[in-house]
């Protein structure tokens, strides 16, 4: 036989399950995964008799401290990521929120791991959560670019994390009680030691903390309803995926494949049942979708498979598609082309037009003018309306004196962008030479020049 018919075998290496579950990449070189050998001579392991158990507990005093902690909390938050799904602690994290009465969110792999219905469950509001709360919990994923590594949660938050690789614990942000553990033993053990009944006070705050992320994550849900249903044309990308979510049955595996398509699927895509959620990961390795739906295919053939690519994800591994037909492992490829101009290119493109215009022919603007039409088509639409009064808040100003450009971060000039789009102020600081201290200003945006 060859190493390819015996891969199975091969492929179930501990490795996929040390330190933390995930995928392990297994490099075969080519004269050794085509040559034959006799299956007799081949030593396979036995199954479930090269394993350890790796559903391991943390430190009892430690789970000691988080208990203290909860029962003390009256704002607490809970985000479940990628690990809690892919070491099957899904049944521990739903015990988990329902006895302690916890709002909680999900990411990654995770994201239809908690039970429909389930007063507890959260996905739209995680950012007024954690502006909020008092005391966060943190499973299964890390403090990246997705949480301002760590940056984005107040200092005052008590924080606690727990993981299955001691190294993720405490990396980019401080915390306070770290534990290291299967994530379903660790959650576990926190439950045997929470109290029956809680303080009075804490109940009702508790009430009232639900209550309160319950009435925005429906404000916010009515704010994207119009996005959701919307008939422009080119049809819009979040009416895109709220009509792949309507489509989804309860044994659909949903797959994103790329950057806007996984950033707006998330806003409008509910899996039904753990494990039906697939994307690229925090790091975004597009071209992975047809991978996914081979693999969630063969491991799953009862189950329907749908894979929601962008255009570029696509253009990677689009000619796979014809394996998956040969090899007879059907599945739904849906295709976002999202070459169509966005507002911020149609904001760059009418600024343009407004400099050149004055100091250019007609005739050599006539090419650009089908451009134009679409721009003002794409600035008027419905769901744009944060850049409907563009034309009120920017100003071209051809040139004139020159100016010595002021040396201004990227940041800063990014957060004045979003201050003239949300139409708010700025509260700039300036301390000039003769005063000790700085004074404070209100300043429009769009009276700053840069």
């Amino acid at each position: 036989k060859t190493a390819y018919e015996i891969m199975p075998s091969l492929v179930g290496s501990e490795m996929c399950i040390r330190d933390r579950y995930g995928p392990s990449y297994l490099e075969i070189p080519r004269d050794v995964l085509d040559r034959e050998v006799p299956v007799e001579t081949v030593k396979l392991p036995i199954k479930d008799r090269y394993r350890a158990s790796i559903k391991s507990q943390a430190d009892p005093s430690a789970v000691k401290g988080v208990v203290e902690i909860l029962k003390k909390s009256e704002r607490p938050a809970i985000l479940f990521g990628q690990q809690v799904w892919q070491s099957r602690s899904h049944i521990e994290a739903n015990q988990f929120i329902e006895k302690l009465k916890i709002p909680a969110y999900t990411n990654g792999a995770s994201r239809g791991m908690i039970g429909k219905g389930c007063k507890y469950s959260f996905d739209r509001t995680r950012g007024d959560a954690f502006k909020q709360a008092d005391t966060i919990i943190i499973v299964g994923t890390p403090f990246d670019f997705r949480m301002g590594y760590g940056s984005r949660i107040s200092p005052d938050i008590k924080i606690i994390q727990i993981d299955q690789d001691y190294s993720n614990v405490g990396k980019n942000r401080d915390i306070d009680i770290g534990l290291v553990g299967h994530p379903g033993s660790v959650l576990s053990q926190i439950i045997d030691l929470m109290p029956k009944s809680y303080d009075t006070k804490i109940e009702k705050s508790r009430d009232k903390w639900i209550e309160l992320l319950s009435s925005k994550e429906d404000e916010k849900y009515e704010k994207l309803l119009p996005t959701f249903k919307s008939d422009s044309m080119p049809i819009h990308p979040y009416r895109v995926a709220y009509e792949i979510n309507e489509f989804l049955d309860d044994n659909t595996i949903f797959i994103g494949d790329g950057g806007d398509v996984v950033t707006i699927s998330a806003q409008a895509v509910r899996p039904k049942k753990p494990g039906q959620w697939m994307d690229p990961g925090a790091l975004g390795s597009l071209g992975v979708g047809t991978g996914f739906a081979f693999a969630a295919k063969l491991a799953n053939p009862d189950k329907e498979v749908l894979c929601y690519y962008g255009d570029g994800s696509f253009g990677m591994t689009a000619f796979d598609i014809v394996t998956a037909d040969r090899f007879g492992m059907p599945f739904i490829a849906v295709i976002g082309n999202y070459s169509a101009m966005n507002p911020t290119e149609a904001i760059c493109l009418e600024l343009a037009f407004s400099f050149l215009n004055p100091i250019l022919p007609k005739k050599t603007l006539n090419p650009i003018n089908p451009y134009l039409k679409e721009a003002d088509a794409v600035l008027n639409e419905q769901h744009a309306t944060k850049y409907k009064n563009w034309k009120d808040k920017v100003l071209t100003i051809n040139e004139g004196l020159q100016l010595q450009s002021a040396n201004v971060s990227q940041r800063v000039i990014n957060n004045m962008h979003e201050a003239l789009w949300d139409e708010k102020v700025v509260i700039a600081k300036y301390q000039s030479r003769t005063k000790k201290f700085a004074d404070s200003y209100k300043i429009h945006p769009a009276g700053l020049v840069y």
